[in-house]
């Protein structure tokens, strides 16, 4: 779906809502995460989010992370729910999401999954070591991705989108067929497989970290001292904690990251389920 400019500007005050708590939440705490992805370039490029942007991404090293992971399903209050495996049997997301109770989000490839939460979001990601040799970290990579789609698969029988075509309603067949299998496997084994390579490496002496969800290589990527120590930015009416040197890890993502792209391109996740 398209947003309306009323709908698009309400969302984005829920998300904006949403990392206020989760931002005081953590500094009350002693839980630091840092702005990834174009919520990192909004806060530099237009001081907040990308003006067609619809979602908020932070990252969290490890320890944190798991901090952040361990917390009550409502430690947030009563409007917002920490939606993860470990409260939510279905979660389709190897990764917690904080969602804000009342409104929905939702991609046509979760519609229709039983038990979970649904509302608008700001999604929390773990950033881990990875080996420096670019060998290494493509064979953990592959092996990463491999265990991430076929948690997907356990969780989802659905397309991405509707199939409107025999190639995809094919395609949508398949996929069917291979989710009533893999659902007979249990979580554990994939989450623990995919929990042992995604921290493979934590314990070296690596100074290169990376969130390994992200579906090609070094797309969420940056070294220790690219990241480290965390600095404040403004993000519109907030001040929130992102990497150190902004300028390298911007570049290392988008290149000229201040040129705008394309009207054509300027475009949010569209999902097929929205209410504020």
């Amino acid at each position: 779906m398209r947003y309306k400019a009323e709908e698009l500007l309400a969302l984005q005050k829920k998300i904006c809502q949403i990392l206020k708590v989760v931002d005081s939440y953590c500094r009350a705490h002693e839980i630091e995460y840092f702005i990834i992805g174009g919520t990192a370039l909004g806060a530099v490029r237009h001081g907040g989010l990308i003006p067609w942007d619809d979602d908020i991404d932070i990252g969290m090293t490890r320890e944190n992370y798991e901090k952040f992971l361990n917390l009550p399903a409502k430690a947030l209050g009563e409007d917002y729910t920490i939606a993860s495996r470990k409260y939510e049997k279905n979660c389709p997301f190897p990764y917690p999401k904080v969602r804000m109770n009342g409104t929905e989000f939702c991609n046509y490839c979760h519609y229709g999954i039983k038990n979970i939460s649904t509302g608008v979001y700001v999604d929390v990601f773990p950033f881990d070591k990875i080996p420096e040799n670019r060998v290494l970290y493509k064979k953990q990579f592959n092996k990463v991705q491999k265990l991430c789609k076929l948690y997907a698969l356990k969780k989802q029988k659905k397309l991405g989108t509707p199939p409107n075509s025999l190639k995809s309603r094919l395609k949508q067949l398949v996929m069917s067929t291979m989710w009533y299998v893999w659902k007979l496997v249990p979580d554990s084994l994939i989450l623990n497989k995919l929990n042992r390579q995604i921290t493979k490496y934590n314990d070296t002496e690596s100074k290169s970290y990376s969130c390994l969800m992200f579906p090609k290589m070094y797309t969420e990527y940056a070294e220790h001292e690219t990241l480290y120590p965390l600095k404040e930015y403004k993000f519109e009416d907030i001040v929130v904690t992102g990497p150190n040197d902004m300028d390298t890890y911007l570049k290392s993502h988008y290149g000229d990251y201040m040129k705008l792209p394309p009207e054509e391109e300027r475009l949010g996740h569209q999902p097929y389920k929205f209410k504020v």
